[in-house]
């Protein structure tokens, strides 16, 4: 039997349900995206959905197949790159978005002026939930509509490592 199970990366562990000692001579097909062409628990990190072969041999050298499907997991964040906070309910805060089933820590965000004026600063938030994000004031006043620059550092859980992301966002109201 085959199952699989996501990686924090996007990428796909497919495990095979059987006893070592039982089956061998493992071939999987396609290989090319594969982290090994014949292992027991092989991470695929396909571009597109794929349907992978595995050819493998029992008892006394009969032969056996199996096929699963796997597509990778989105892992993209979401940033917009414009918002109204306006207090309509509507797109009024500025936070980090994470793909279903994907959890992270917001390690640092930072939104800055023209001038490269800090005007919100947040560390060590969950990922979406908007009392995490920037509602678009600053000293407790709303800024002007414009163009502002923002650095976000990002731990995706499981993830080796942090994610940087850098960009602007337009203010409107």
């Amino acid at each position: 039997m085959l199952t699989q199970s996501p990686n924090p990366d996007g990428t796909i562990r497919i495990n095979v349900i059987a006893p070592q000692n039982v089956i061998y001579d493992l071939r999987w097909s396609p290989a090319s995206s594969l982290s090994c062409n014949n292992c027991f628990d092989p991470i695929a990190n396909p571009a597109e959905k794929t349907t992978y072969t595995l050819d493998y041999k029992y008892s006394s050298d009969c032969e056996g197949q199996r096929m699963i499907s796997v597509q990778r997991i989105n892992t993209d964040i979401t940033l917009p790159n414009i918002f109204s906070p306006d207090g309509d309910g509507s797109n009024d805060i500025f936070f980090v978005v994470l793909p279903e089933n994907i959890n992270g820590t917001v390690k640092n965000m930072a939104i800055y002026d023209r001038w490269g004026n800090q005007l919100f600063s947040a560390k060590d938030v969950p990922a979406n939930q908007t009392s995490a994000g920037w509602s678009g004031m600053f000293k407790g006043d709303p800024v002007q509509p414009g163009v502002y620059v923002y650095l976000i550092v990002l731990q995706i859980d499981g993830k080796a490592g942090t994610d940087k992301y850098a960009g602007s966002i337009t203010v409107i109201r």
